[in-house]
């Protein structure tokens, strides 16, 4: 069993949650360039003892609380102004409200990254893929009630490329072994971050830009506010490598997790290449004066992009397959006729200027 430190240093703002850990605006109260959100006992203690509901808390956004009311702070990393009291979406925050990333959110990411270039450097393989999905996209087209339909062919799809890199890559020498018990990347365990001091996140606003044409992007709908890591944050992992597990496949995808990071390189290489046309097709003026610089610092030494940020190009298959065939996918689920695939970007803005892409990263290991 090789053990190692797995180092992972925020290039760009990071979030890591969803709408599911969305905090109403009753839960915080603003005081200068802060945000401070209430202990859920201290919240419902306020509510009991006023005689309030939550949607009236709404109302109140200078009231004074005790400092032992206050779970955590966040200051602003992006300029709001009268944005009102709307839920920002939550970092990842254990019992302490210490904000960590899961090991599982990594493993995730080394595993799109590792089947994206295992399928890229096989053509077989590749063609295999484009031909299946073509099929799934015949069969939905004769039928257009999509929106059941789109997730039992996006399973299957799934299942089938699943099955295809078990019986031509993944393999175990016992035959026998379950679905889980084939996964190659059984070998690779990795634990979940040490945690960072509580107010270390800073809260943000995000926007989504869509193709309205094929070489225009703009903004559309609402702002999305989030907590997240800022850039220049180092978190720490354990990651181990069980070379004894390896020995039981018959065939071995990488030999070390030195090999696993290389891959990761690749895989980065295409998605930035694909943001970056993305970003072509944004105004200038629309772009901060530090965006270009802090773009070329990425492209530079982003290996892994995470979280909010990486939507369906960080997916196993999007920047691997033709464009025609990423329109084609996109269109069974939401038809945007021939606009580029994926049809939309999600940035980081203050004062309406676009500041920073999310979620870009820097991975590397230090073997204990």
């Amino acid at each position: 069993m090789r053990k190692y430190k797995l180092l992972l240093k925020t290039l760009s703002p990071l979030h890591i949650g969803g709408k599911e850990g969305a905090i109403p605006g009753s839960r915080y109260c603003n005081f200068g360039n802060k945000i401070h959100f209430l202990k859920e006992k201290s919240y419902l203690k306020m509510i009991m003892n006023r005689g309030l509901n939550k949607d009236s808390l709404y109302t109140i956004n200078n009231i004074k609380v005790n400092e032992s009311d206050i779970a955590y702070s966040l200051r602003k990393g992006s300029e709001v102004i009268n944005h009102g009291k709307i839920e920002i979406r939550q970092f990842v925050r254990d019992v302490r409200y210490q904000p960590y990333i899961p090991g599982s959110s990594i493993k995730g990411a080394l595993r799109n990254a590792f089947l994206n270039q295992l399928i890229a450097a096989n053509p077989n393989a590749l063609r295999k893929i484009e031909e299946s999905i073509n099929k799934y996209i015949e069969s939905g087209q004769k039928n257009r009630k999509l929106s059941r339909r789109a997730k039992v062919k996006s399973q299957n799809l799934e299942n089938f490329i699943e099955d295809f890199l078990r019986s031509n890559f993944l393999s175990s020498k016992y035959s026998r072994a379950n679905h889980q018990n084939k996964d190659f990347f059984r070998t690779i365990r990795i634990s979940d971050s040490k945690p960072l001091d509580k107010n270390k996140p800073v809260y943000y606003y995000a926007k989504i830009y869509r193709h309205t044409e094929p070489n225009s992007m703009s903004p559309k709908g609402t702002l999305i506010f989030l907590e997240a890591i800022p850039k220049g944050i180092t978190l720490e992992f354990e990651l181990t490598f069980d070379e004894t597990l390896v020995e039981r496949f018959s065939q071995k995808p990488f030999t070390s997790p030195e090999e696993l990071i290389d891959m990761t390189k690749a895989f980065s290489t295409r998605v930035k290449k694909l943001e970056t046309e993305y970003f072509q097709r944004i105004p200038n003026a629309e772009k901060d004066n530090r965006f270009t610089e802090r773009w070329e610092n990425i492209l530079e030494s982003g290996n892994l992009i995470l979280g909010f940020g990486s939507g369906l190009l960080g997916s196993t298959l999007f920047s691997i397959l033709p464009e025609k065939l990423r329109k084609d996918i996109r269109n069974l689920f939401d038809d945007h006729n021939d606009l580029p695939a994926p049809s939309s970007l999600r940035v980081i803005e203050s004062d309406n200027k676009i500041i920073w892409p999310i979620g870009w990263c820097q991975i590397s290991l230090e073997e204990i």
